[in-house]
């Protein structure tokens, strides 16, 4: 894979269509499917069966097409035959988005909701409610703010051992996450043409210039 970032969004909706989910279920491996078979609801299967199948047309694109999937110590999936290649799934609702990379990355996307106060003040650190409190749409803020700290512990792959308390997040002209009064050196990107969603990516070094390409993939099999 040329270094650089490839963004990738999807929609479950086609997964409705019986004929569309079989084929996207079949081409799955058995761990997938497995995986997709333990939920008791449609849209849970859809969306995991949906993320499966994006995260496999992402690393053909990288060209990897025998990917050996395994999870590291904090249950951080990787590419056990393809180390050089880094790779994170999310989903919200209808929505999938999956991020590949050459260097640690990590991504989220959430469905803006309302009635977030009470969360921020319970798990944000105090300059990342003030920023709530302060802004004219405080839902959007919220999960701007969510989406971005979600990001950021998925890229670094320290999973729950890492309170969202621990750090804090700076929005403004330039995004950076910062432990103990020191920028931790992680780049942030934002997709705001997401309708409803806020979605976030974060990839570890300095990627003001990074090559980055962004693809909304159509599951039934049309780009």
């Amino acid at each position: 894979m040329k270094p650089g970032i490839r963004i990738y969004f999807a929609d479950t909706e086609t997964l409705k269509n019986e004929a569309v989910y079989g084929k996207l279920y079949n081409s799955l491996p058995e761990e997938r499917k497995k995986k997709a078979d333990r939920f008791r609801f449609e849209k849970d299967r859809f969306l995991s069966v949906g993320a499966g199948a994006l995260l496999l047309k992402a690393l053909s694109d990288a060209g990897i097409d025998d990917a050996e999937f395994a999870e590291g110590e904090k249950q951080k999936p990787f590419i056990k035959n393809h180390p050089e290649i880094f790779f994170n799934l999310s989903h919200s609702e209808e929505k999938i988005m999956c991020v590949v990379s050459d260097r640690e990355v990590g991504c989220d996307i959430e469905k803006i909701k309302k009635n977030t106060n009470d969360i921020a003040g319970r798990y944000f650190a105090v300059e990342e409610k003030n920023a709530i409190d302060s802004a004219e749409r405080k839902d959007e803020m919220f999960f701007r703010i969510w989406t971005l700290k979600e990001s950021y512990i998925k890229a670094i792959g320290l999973g729950l051992s890492l309170s969202l308390k621990d750090f804090s997040i700076i929005t403004g002209d330039e995004i950076s996450a910062v432990c103990g009064g020191i920028k931790t050196g992680y780049s942030f990107f934002e997709f705001r043409d997401i309708g409803g969603y806020c979605c976030s990516c974060c990839v570890k070094g300095d990627q003001k210039d990074l090559p980055m390409k962004i693809e909304f993939i159509d599951l039934s099999g049309g780009n």
